[in-house]
């Protein structure tokens, strides 16, 4: 009976694996701080819902250069013949985080629409630690700068962000994507400790971030 007839569907995992790289701009807000850029690398899992719906989870390591401003100071009066005072100065411009993230990619034929939440732990930044001390008596003025890595108290270690984007699959197991993060920490945080040590800080940043990422399936369909 040809009605009883029924198609074969060809069975294929739902799981692959995927490596994406990043790069993100962070327009700079004049006279508070300049633009800077933003690099990430990362692997993740996918898996394939539907012909057109796959959800993603992935994260690895991201990298800020500019695009915000953080300062953290204090300064310490030492009564003496004179009055001696010192000025301490602590300025990243480089900050180094661990993310991870979880979305969903909607796909029809050669492009795509993608939305992801994700979070990144600050565990690293590199800046300025600067000193000037003054002396009344003697009278004496010096300063004192280096390059290193700085203690990340008053910066927020955990941020929260989402973004969407547009992909376009160039080769069958290679996608850009182009898109907008929108950032829902502020990047600095209350620190009673901080405060209590006569430490005083502010810092902003960008909240709409454009990137441009690249993913590759490394495994899987």
């Amino acid at each position: 009976n040809p009605g009883a007839i029924q198609p074969v569907k060809r069975m294929a995992h739902p799981l692959y694996v995927l490596g994406e790289a990043g790069v993100g701009l962070v327009l700079g807000s004049k006279p508070v701080y300049d633009g800077g850029f933003k690099l990430n690398f990362g692997a993740g899992l996918g898996m394939r819902l539907q012909t057109r719906l796959h959800l993603q989870l992935t994260g690895g390591y991201l990298m800020q250069d500019g695009g915000f401003d953080f300062e953290r100071s204090s300064v310490v009066n030492t009564p003496d013949f004179g009055v001696r005072s010192a000025f301490n100065s602590l300025k990243p411009d480089r900050l180094h985080f661990i993310y991870g993230k979880f979305g969903a990619a909607y796909r029809i034929k050669r492009y795509s629409l993608s939305a992801h939440v994700g979070t990144q732990y600050l565990y690293g930044a590199q800046g300025w630690i600067s000193i000037d001390e003054h002396s009344q008596v003697p009278l004496n003025d010096s300063h004192d700068s280096e390059y290193t890595w700085l203690k990340t108290d008053g910066l927020r270690k955990l941020q929260w962000w989402s973004d969407v984007s547009v992909g376009y699959m160039v080769f069958p197991r290679f996608y850009v994507q182009g898109g907008v993060g929108m950032y829902h920490s502020s990047l600095t945080v209350e620190d009673a400790a901080l405060t209590e040590e006569g430490y005083y800080w502010n810092g902003k940043t960008g909240k709409y971030q454009p990137f441009i990422t690249l993913n590759y399936l490394l495994h899987g369909k």
